[in-house]
């Protein structure tokens, strides 16, 4: 009769639990084998094209940027360094399988700070272009550096609101707006990246589908978003070094 009613017990009460243990632990992750994971190390679900587009990006910037990197314009170079150090961190952070909650959230912080460093790097670099293009050095300290810090030593502690982006919104109209005064292109550009970014964040906070998808959600419409973003980030300072360069003048 013991025996009977322990084998009810079990049935009933310990086998389910022991089976959710089984669906949220580590060992589960073990199992699935890096890159395929559905699983983040905290539990949370992951879609199977999650990371891919980053880290493609990033492995075809690797292989073009040793070709090109002699002959490009230095105020070129800031903004592309922190695109890769971006598309690096994501990658790190969806396609790596973590096993430690710890790690996985400090290169999740690392990931949400680059957004930052793309900001300081792309709005600082009118500081290495000819002086008629150049703003004051108090307009890029006041309006990009110390925002864009603020923000960086938010997310490195943890914050995780969309206010620590607050920093980057500032530099980026106040930029955008210097930039207007010196070619139309150059505004257009930055509006257009700054348009990718806007949107690509509204996907990112307000998740308006794909939730729980398998293969491709709402993050990865986001990535969608960001990457072109980088494109047109790119065009936008090799459109203020065609513009701004000391020979463009003679």
């Amino acid at each position: 009769e013991r025996c009977t009613t322990f084998s009810h017990y079990f049935h009933d009460t310990l086998a389910p639990y022991l089976r959710q243990l089984k669906a949220n632990s580590p060992a589960k992750l073990d199992d699935e084998g890096a890159l395929m994971h559905s699983r983040y190390a905290d539990g949370t679900h992951r879609p199977q094209c999650r990371g891919w587009l980053h880290g493609s990006c990033l492995a075809i910037a690797l292989a073009v940027l040793p070709l090109q990197w002699g002959s490009m314009d230095l105020i070129l170079k800031p903004p592309i360094l922190a695109i890769c150090f971006t598309l690096l961190c994501s990658s790190a952070c969806h396609l790596y399988q973590f096993k430690s909650v710890l790690w996985e959230d400090r290169v999740t912080r690392l990931d949400r700070a680059s957004i930052l460093i793309i900001n300081l790097a792309s709005f600082c670099t009118p500081q290495l272009t000819a002086e008629r293009c150049r703003p004051p050095l108090r307009f890029t300290l006041l309006t990009v550096v110390v925002p864009n810090l603020v923000g960086l030593a938010f997310i490195l502690r943890g914050a995780k609101h969309p206010a620590v982006f607050t920093g980057s919104i500032i530099a980026s109209i106040a930029t955008a707006a210097f930039w207007l005064q010196q070619d139309i292109v150059l505004f257009g550009l930055c509006c257009c990246c700054l348009a990718c970014y806007g949107f690509g964040m509204l996907v990112f906070i307000l998740r308006p589908c794909g939730r729980s998808a398998k293969i491709w959600g709402y993050h990865e419409h986001f990535h969608l978003l960001i990457v072109l973003g980088f494109w047109f980030n790119v065009k936008g300072i090799q459109q203020l070094a065609d513009i701004c360069s000391p020979t463009s003048y003679d």
